[in-house]
């Protein structure tokens, strides 16, 4: 069986389903909520790392690491904002739009009704 949870604030989930999960990712969080028991297992140290971490930046507990894990999340690729959105397909890994990627009689043929 897998426990998957996620919660912005594991101080509000019963200690039994938080004690339960093998794997603990933790993003930035403020001290009052990094003071709960729930946290209990984080050395001060790593408290103080956490309530500094970028955005981005996830911390990875897991009983078989010796270390916690530093993680970096990349932004999502789809638009988060209005003004983020675009008509234009995005580009490939390579730079080039899909339909460039096909070659132009492909594109056409692949356009056409």
């Amino acid at each position: 069986m897998i426990l998957l949870g996620a919660q912005q604030q594991a101080s509000l989930v019963s200690p039994r389903v938080v004690e339960n999960c093998a794997i603990r990712v933790l993003g930035r969080s403020g001290g009052h909520e990094l003071g709960t028991a729930v946290y209990s297992f984080l050395p001060e140290e790593l408290r103080d790392y956490v309530q500094k971490l970028e955005s981005a930046d996830k911390v990875v507990f897991q009983p078989s690491f010796r270390e916690p894990m530093n993680v970096r999340v990349p932004r999502a690729p789809w638009a988060m904002r209005r003004a983020e959105a675009s008509t234009l397909p995005p580009a490939g890994a390579d730079g080039m739009a899909p339909a460039a990627r096909l070659g132009p009689a492909r594109a056409e043929r692949k356009r056409a009704p």
